[in-house]
């Protein structure tokens, strides 16, 4: 019985993700993060909200992003402040931790999936895929960067991955402008590029001498 369960697609693996993602939300609620970060992703966001795309290095006092999360960051103080006049009777504060940081703890889940999916396809047992999703959703490592300290990098990681499996499977229509959103989104993308310039490279000279 427990092996029909552990390879039922929608009913551990999917309670396990939504555990992983429930844990999430409340440390995000308990934990204040890493101020400086966590101040300027506020800061930004409400900047972005108010000021728009146009004006908004100007009207910051510093920013060292790329414009693309900024945009999510807009997002989320729009939404924090429409929570917050709802909410009334919860703390502000918790309310933008959680709103905060909701994508980047999303961005872990999603993350999981992906990889459960590649097993899948990859012919793996349900069983070896769900257990190496799990544990990565309840990786402690992942939980105290997106939803402790606050930290985007689950975003970056999520688009870089996908951009690795589109590769993978010769997808470049969906791989490269995937790419150049991870490098707006943040520019330690760059850092694979001259990894994908070789692949590419490869993968043309593969084309050529079969044609």
């Amino acid at each position: 019985m427990l092996n029909s369960i552990l390879t039922t697609p929608f009913t551990l693996p999917s309670l396990l993700m939504i555990l992983a993602m429930l844990l999430r939300i409340c440390l995000s609620a308990k934990v204040d993060g890493y101020a400086v970060d966590v101040n300027c992703f506020l800061s930004w966001g409400n900047t972005m909200r108010l000021n728009g795309p146009l004006q908004f290095y100007q009207s910051t006092g510093f920013c060292d992003y790329p414009p693309a999360y900024t945009y999510i960051l807009a997002l989320n103080s729009a939404t924090s402040g429409l929570l917050k006049e709802i909410f009334k009777t919860i703390s502000p504060d918790v309310i933008d931790r959680i709103v905060f940081r909701f994508i980047p703890s999303l961005a872990d889940i999603a993350i999981c999936y992906v990889i459960r999916n590649r097993m899948n396809r990859q012919g793996y047992s349900g069983r070896m895929s769900c257990t190496v999703a799990s544990l990565l959703a309840f990786f402690p490592v992942s939980i105290l960067n997106s939803a402790c300290w606050g930290q985007m990098d689950s975003v970056l990681c999520l688009l870089l991955l996908m951009v690795a499996v589109w590769a993978t499977e010769q997808k470049w229509q969906l791989c490269l402008p995937l790419y150049m959103l991870a490098v707006l989104v943040k520019p330690q993308a760059l850092m694979l590029g001259p990894l994908g310039l070789i692949v590419i490279i490869i993968e043309w000279i593969r084309n050529k001498e079969s044609r």
